[in-house]
């Protein structure tokens, strides 16, 4: 016979495995539904490279550039709102002073780009 506390035990344990289940599910779904970084025009793309090296000098000058110049190609009609928030991520990091994970947001980016 089982006891409340073991109860207890096999319900946590249980909505963690469930939790897991669901966790993967979902993240298959999005696999195959082709959910990730969106295509980027040339424009974008181009801005993508730009990130990319700016990561290499650390400099963080150069992340306030490169948003005001994502933000100038947006107003142009260049890029759009999608490409913007892709481009502004490895951006956001930079600017927390994490700047390989900036470096491998930018090149995750790319690496998608060349997929398609």
């Amino acid at each position: 016979m089982l006891d409340e506390r073991s109860t207890r035990r096999w319900r946590k344990r249980s909505g963690a495995v469930a939790g897991r289940c669901l966790f993967a599910f979902g993240l298959a779904v999005t696999l195959l539904a082709g959910c990730g970084p969106p295509l980027l025009g040339e424009r974008a793309y181009d801005r993508a490279k730009l990130i990319e090296n700016m990561t290499d000098y650390r400099e963080p000058e150069q992340v306030v550039a490169a948003r005001e110049l994502i933000e100038a190609d947006v107003l142009a009609g260049a890029i759009t709102a999608e490409e913007r928030a892709a481009l502004l991520y490895p951006l956001e990091l930079a600017q927390e002073d994490r700047w390989d994970a900036a470096a491998e947001a930018a090149r995750a980016l790319l690496v998608a780009q060349q997929r398609r």
